[in-house]
């Protein structure tokens, strides 16, 4: 890669054989860069959120093992997006284990939007096939992983849902030995024929549903150094959406847990779940992670879930109240079955600041429950979404006024008199919920964008 003294955008495209093409066109090569200490990493993911006007979109940032330290923003890395999937690609260096390649922060990101780790090689030929497995799953069904995987191997329960279309299993370890795989009959799998894509310390493979039975499978990974990591992603015609209220009758749910933002403790909360395809959740599991030992969650809660009126409720399902605990990392998982087949696993990290902080709001304010309290024209979960006065849209966090408008949120008219000796300026009050009405015609459109970070230090 070209040397440069910060992090880009590097391209971007709504279509994903154009973006190939692009790729394979803009980067020749990879180099490992040994002497890299910090990267602006977070500015250029928060940039390229900025730029995904219509979600859901995946980002792929290119970095190596030897940056240690992260300039830290303002915006802290908890606001990333829950539409924007962030999968990190990362040039070894040869010394450091392949699950521990990323700084912290970066990690976190990673985690939140459940992205992947990718380490590659110094010589490695074409990505296309990983784009390709990549692209057409986002469902996160499976992540496990394990802190020493070269005296024994991690064994694990992959999950592997009922009516997918194709499942993507992928292995992540120092000097890659052994993997097996058994489906839900017990039947092995010669996983040889199905690797799609692999170097020393990375193996994907894809899977179609109708060639073995889905459900429970049994995985498992060897290695020759440090840990390992199994995930399970599938492509589904099935969608989930996972909010939080301080209600059971509100439909408007927030898409990070609400009271890590309050600093009056930890009040009861509710989580709102959206399925299509006809399918019923049952279950909902919180973990708490220990991100010294990501390997060892521990089971905090169960959840039963109720549906609710899907007639007049956008979230068609609720659990009963719940109290997320004052956690650093925490894994809601929901499951459902239906005769006996799996139907629903899906995985989500949400991170909380540890103390509670409020200053992740625009204006710093928050309820007791810890929703963000916006300031006047300013909207969003953050408030840092502006209310621009239709028809203006917003890009790169203004307002993009059309013409005869101006101001920060264009509300402010231009009138040309006749005579046209002098103009006068007409204006116009705006509120939160006619704009926010206005607003959601833009989200009715569904694109998938996806975007390729590159660093550069």
């Amino acid at each position: 890669m070209t040397y440069f003294p910060e992090s880009h955008v590097l391209l971007s495209s709504y279509n994903p054989i154009l973006f190939i093409e692009r790729f394979q066109s803009l980067v020749s090569s990879l180099t490992l860069i040994p002497n890299l200490d910090n990267t602006m990493g977070l500015l250029s993911i928060v940039q390229a959120q900025k730029m995904n006007i219509q979600p859901t979109a995946q980002v792929y940032y290119f970095t190596n093992q030897a940056v240690k330290n992260v300039q830290n923003i303002s915006r802290h890395w908890d606001i990333i997006g829950r539409d924007m999937e962030v999968n990190f690609f990362t040039i070894a260096d040869v010394v450091t284990t392949e699950i521990f390649a990323l700084p912290k922060q970066l990690e976190l990101v990673q985690k939140m939007s459940n992205g992947r780790l990718i380490p590659l090689g110094k010589t490695e030929n074409t990505l296309y096939p990983l784009f390709a497995d990549m692209m057409g799953v986002t469902t996160l069904t499976t992540d496990n992983e394990q802190y020493n995987c070269h005296d024994a191997p991690l064994e694990i329960n992959g999950y592997l849902e009922d009516g997918a279309e194709y499942s993507v299993i992928q292995v992540i370890g120092t000097g890659l030995k052994t993997i097996l795989m058994q489906d839900s009959n017990g039947i092995l799998i010669a996983n040889k024929d199905y690797i799609t894509y692999q170097n020393p310390n990375f193996i994907s493979m894809k899977i179609k549903s109708n060639l073995f039975a889905s459900g429970i499978w049994k995985l498992s990974a060897l290695v020759t150094a440090g840990g390992c990591q199994i995930t399970v992603r599938q492509k589904t015609s099935i969608g989930m959406i996972l909010g939080f209220s301080s209600s059971n009758n509100d439909d408007n749910g927030a898409t990070q847990v609400l009271s890590q933002r309050s600093t009056s403790g930890s009040n009861p909360i509710y989580s709102l779940i959206k399925t299509t395809g006809g399918l019923t959740p049952t279950n909902l599991e919180l973990q708490i992670v220990n991100r010294k030992r990501y390997d060892q969650p521990q089971s905090y809660s169960n959840s039963t879930i109720t549906p609710r009126d899907a007639n007049y409720c956008t979230y068609n399902f609720v659990t009963e109240s719940l109290v997320v605990p004052k956690n650093e990392l925490v894994t809601l998982t929901v499951s459902g079955f239906d005769s006996g087949k799996l139907v629903l696993h899906r995985i989500f990290y949400y991170y909380q600041h540890l103390p509670a902080d409020p200053s992740v709001c625009h204006g710093g304010q928050v309820d007791q429950f810890g929703r963000c309290v916006c300031p006047e024209r300013y909207t969003g979960e953050y408030c840092w979404d502006r209310i621009c006065r239709p028809p203006a849209t917003p890009s790169y966090g203004m307002c993009c006024c059309p013409p005869a408008t101006y101001g920060d949120f264009c509300e402010h008219d231009l009138i040309f008199p006749i005579n046209n000796t002098s103009v006068s300026v007409v204006p116009i009050e705006t509120t939160t919920k006619f704009a926010q009405q206005h607003l959601s015609l833009l989200i009715i459109v569904f694109t998938v964008s996806y975007y390729i970070e590159r660093f550069f230090d």
